[in-house]
């Protein structure tokens, strides 16, 4: 898992902007999509990994942004 330092500053990247964010999500899962139907390339591992761990940190830093509301029972 990624540190919170690391996840602030991609947040702060996209000037905590949630629609930047989720472009950039939608932009990384397309790149995966591809990347899974070259399952014979040499470097698929290693892209791969690239690849969902900057997905991860993305998703972080969305739910940073703008945090999901979590339900509450009385």
């Amino acid at each position: 898992m990624a540190e919170l330092k690391n996840i602030q500053e991609v947040a702060m990247q996209f000037n905590n902007d949630v629609k930047a964010i989720n472009a950039e999500i939608r932009k990384v899962q397309s790149i995966k999509c591809r990347l899974k139907k070259q399952k014979g390339h040499a470097e698929y591992d290693s892209k791969m990994t690239e690849i969902l761990q900057r997905e991860q940190v993305l998703k972080e830093a969305r739910a940073l942004v703008d945090p999901k509301e979590k339900p509450v029972t009385a």
